[in-house]
């Protein structure tokens, strides 16, 4: 076996260096500086805005990580990229676009499940909307949604396919253009920067008296992340920071939002999608070439599927305190 693959088996990086030599950094959300190597850089190619699709599938290549030995927290130590959310400004990924029917099942779930928690709620926002989907969706129930998102291509999309405006940005960018919400969602979002606690804070902060907040966030803690180590599809270069069930519990109560619902959160993809997705898996000559023609068949595209890894979690708060 070649250096090279012993390294990246032991999980050491390109450039040698093991998780053990991470110098202590402090936490990403409650500031201490006590931390202790969690994984080592996986990263093998160019980042680029090309890294943080969302359907990259180059599962498995991560920043250094550290895990705060306070709150649990875990994040990129150092941080993969100077600026990740230029990064995110230069992205386009038609192959999410492809699976947007598919994907606005699972917004339609989400709404079913804030609004029996907020049945009043008239207004919404969305942060990190990509195409739109979501915003689409809470419009086509009379709801008056707003999004923000940094993708100059996911704000065009949104426009120009989905007929939903979009604020090119980030939420902090667009403070002053913002008001306040019955519901704010917060979805596969917050993993995606290295200011996790201030998007957090900002979005709790757009929140009505009563308001709901809604956060999905892949779960570290969880059996599968735990069980698939290094491999697990949710280590990607565009995830520089995870939380566990503790770890998000401790800022929401911080930040005066009671959790009413804590429960795995579940996709619906298009079953070609799913099937090249397994081929990083399965990476035998005669399974992967099954795969591939299934992928490319336009009669399995017609059919998406429900599927829950139980290695992401849904969480909704209700504001208690101003």
């Amino acid at each position: 076996m070649s250096n090279q693959k012993m390294q990246r088996l032991s999980g050491v990086d390109a450039k040698g260096s093991a998780a053990a030599n991470q110098a202590p950094a402090k936490c990403w959300i409650c500031g201490s500086a006590d931390s202790r190597p969690f994984r080592a850089s996986t990263i093998k190619d160019k980042i680029d805005s090309t890294s943080v699709r969302i359907s990259d599938s180059a599962y498995g290549q991560t920043a250094a990580l550290s895990e705060c030995k306070n709150c649990s927290f875990v994040f990129a130590n150092p941080i993969p990229h100077p600026s990740v959310v230029d990064l995110y400004r230069g992205m386009d990924d038609n192959e999410y676009h492809d699976s947007s029917e598919a994907r606005r099942f699972q917004m339609r779930r989400l709404l079913d499940e804030v609004t029996s928690v907020h049945p009043q709620a008239k207004t919404l926002l969305d942060v990190g909307a990509g195409t739109g989907l979501l915003v689409s969706e809470a419009e086509k129930r009379g709801l008056r949604a707003e999004g923000v998102e940094p993708s100059r291509w996911g704000v065009d999309t949104a426009a120009r396919v989905n007929g939903v405006k979009l604020l090119c940005g980030t939420l902090q960018e667009n403070a002053n253009q913002l008001g306040k919400y019955d519901i704010v969602m917060l979805i596969d979002v917050v993993e995606h920067t290295t200011d996790p606690l201030g998007m957090i804070r900002e979005g709790v902060s757009r929140l009505s008296p009563g308001g709901v907040v809604v956060i999905v966030t892949p779960d570290i803690g969880s059996m599968t992340a735990r069980t698939m180590k290094r491999w697990w599809w949710h280590h990607r270069v565009a995830h520089v920071c995870f939380f566990n069930q503790k770890s998000i519990r401790r800022v929401l109560e911080q930040l005066g939002v009671q959790v009413v619902s804590d429960r795995y959160a579940g996709w619906r993809l298009p079953v070609s999608y799913l099937c090249d997705r397994l081929k990083v898996y399965l990476p035998v000559p005669v399974i992967s070439g099954v795969l591939k023609r299934m992928a490319n068949s336009r009669r399995v595209a017609q059919y998406s599927v429900n599927i829950n890894l139980r290695d992401s979690r849904t969480f909704i708060g209700k504001r208690t305190t101003s």
